[in-house]
């Protein structure tokens, strides 16, 4: 080691890390090893995303709700719409990645700083897949956002449209 030379690495290397392991992890379906690593992080957006994705993953969406519902809270104060320099390109890149599973992919802190509208919708997207999970017909058909749902996202007009079937022969 060299003189003057601190063996403590810096510590926004080490989030910086982190932050790219729980990626990785999360990329590679390891999702208790992800569960762990974000568990020991400070609660912000991007944890407690990908904390509720690793939830629904395990097919626990009563837990990932509860997660999803925090993030919600975090989420209020940073909706802004980001100009663009091409609106008619970006609509139809969202329009294509509206038939995707994009929303449940892991996210970063730099995500969630630059593209605050998209996290939220994707915060509704995996909400509603949780729904679906747990049948709640009438949940999706009450809380779907007019907002969300004029994006056409594939997902989220396969729950509107399951839940108005499943409503129907319940009647």
């Amino acid at each position: 080691m060299l003189l003057g030379k601190s063996q403590r690495p810096n510590a926004s290397l080490i989030e910086k890390n982190d932050d790219a392991s729980l990626v990785l992890l999360l990329i590679q379906g390891r999702y208790l090893e992800a569960y762990q690593l974000v568990s020991q992080q400070p609660e912000n957006l991007a944890n407690l995303y990908n904390k509720a994705l690793c939830l629904y993953f395990a097919e626990l969406p009563d837990t990932a709700l509860l997660l999803l519902d925090q993030a919600f809270a975090l989420t209020s104060n940073q909706l802004k719409e980001i100009p663009s320099a091409d609106s008619a390109i970006l609509a139809k890149i969202k329009a294509m990645q509206g038939k995707n599973k994009d929303y449940l992919q892991p996210i970063n802190q730099f995500y969630t700083d630059h593209f605050p509208l998209q996290v939220w919708d994707n915060l509704w997207r995996i909400k509603i897949d949780c729904l679906v999970q747990l049948e709640q017909w009438d949940e999706i058909l009450l809380h779907v956002p007019k907002l969300i749902e004029k994006h056409h996202y594939q997902n989220i007009n396969q729950a509107i449209a399951l839940a108005q079937q499943n409503k129907k022969e319940s009647e």
